[in-house]
């Protein structure tokens, strides 16, 4: 079934224009939300609101370390193999075709990353859409759709779980055979209805650390500034002022924009004793060991993900009572049951309870060829 046909069954048709077969243009800013992309808050707003998970969303726009342990989380998930079994050869055929349609059609790698992104950075977590032929709980199911976070409301009623808001604005009442909604780590109040605590709430102080770090190292080292101030004789401040005032212009004069040269001020009293002193203004703050706080944020990082923190850093686990080679693979069965591979567990069930008849089953099938050798001997 192509994309078009599968969006035409979908709840997400009606984010298109009227009448048109593509998004429209522009139409996003009428629903967007108003919490800015730009900056950010130090001090989460109340469990549980919207502001908050766009508050922890935002995070992988503020800090470039924790958005590259996302990615590298994200695009390992998204690339793990998986397969469809049963009894039946077609219902077999059928169920993979749908899942490597998924998301109404957009495609399996495309559609995970999305799902992932939610999981790891929304409280509200995950909520996925069941295209069916007909709006009947026995329908057949055509596909699965990724839904916005941010547009679904958990109602907390097990017949209509889930309210979905459209581009327009228009609110859609969804049952519980058309949709799935999963969350890391659900809060256990029954008042949030299955909102969870994501990897970015547990990260949230280091990655807070980590963007100031990396502003303050920014604003030390770049920009058009004076890097050096000599003072040559007795100086008065407004002579000071001058000489920045001047290199300025020469580093104009020069066509630089980035950097400029030291200042430099002089005497105007001739007699005076001739006395030279320097004054750095640009460079990093004494005492300061930016890698070992870097190397600290990253494997805070990966504990809050849940995944090996030799994915986000190899030089995390540098060891001298281990070699690499033991400890990576010790490291690796030990992520096999805690964090994100979790997720793993989650969606499986999710896809084989909601999406898949009682023969066919869905798994994940990564092959390890240190486990296929276990089991031989």
């Amino acid at each position: 079934m192509s994309s078009n046909e599968l969006l035409d069954k979908s709840v997400t048709k009606n984010d298109l224009m009227p009448g048109s077969t593509a998004p429209g243009s522009g139409v996003w800013l009428l629903n967007f939300p108003a919490y800015g992309m730009v900056g950010g808050t130090s001090e989460l707003p109340p469990f549980w609101t919207l502001a908050r998970d766009w508050e922890l969303y935002k995070t992988i726009y503020r800090c470039g370390a924790w958005a590259s342990a996302i990615y590298k989380a994200v695009s390992k998930k998204a690339a793990q193999s998986w397969d469809v079994e049963g009894d039946v050869p077609l219902r077999v055929k059928r169920a993979r075709d749908m899942l490597l349609a998924f998301d109404a059609g957009r495609g399996w790698v495309p559609g995970i990353s999305k799902v992932l992104q939610s999981w790891l950075t929304v409280g509200n977590g995950v909520h996925l859409e069941i295209i069916r032929q007909s709006g009947a709980s026995g329908s057949k199911i055509l596909g699965l759709a990724h839904l916005d976070s941010f547009r679904c409301t958990r109602t907390g009623d097990p017949a209509y779980p889930l309210i979905y808001r459209d581009r327009w604005g228009r609110e859609h009442l969804m049952k519980d055979y058309q949709v799935i909604s999963m969350s890391d780590m659900p809060d256990q109040a029954d008042m949030w209805f299955g909102v969870g605590h994501c990897a970015a709430e547990r990260a949230w102080e280091p990655i807070l650390k980590m963007e100031a770090l990396e502003n303050h190292v920014k604003e030390k080292i770049t920009g058009r500034r004076v890097t050096q101030l000599h003072f040559v004789g007795g100086v008065r401040q407004e002579q000071a002022d001058q000489a920045i005032q001047s290199a300025k212009l020469q580093a104009d004069a020069q066509g630089l924009s980035n950097y400029m040269s030291a200042a430099m001020a002089f005497s105007i009293d001739p007699t005076a004793e001739v006395r030279v002193a320097s004054v750095d203004l640009v460079g990093l703050p004494s005492g300061s060991d930016f890698d070992k706080e870097r190397l600290r944020a990253d494997l805070l990082f990966a504990n809050a993900i849940g995944i090996d923190p030799q994915i986000i850093n190899p030089d995390l686990m540098a060891s001298r009572a281990m070699g690499t080679g033991a400890q990576s693979r010790v490291l690796s069965e030990k992520a096999e049951v805690i964090g994100i591979a979790a997720w793993d567990k989650v969606f499986a069930h999710s896809v084989n309870e909601n999406a898949l008849d009682t023969s066919t089953t869905f798994t994940w099938s990564e092959r390890d060829l240190q486990d296929e050798k276990l089991r031989a001997d």
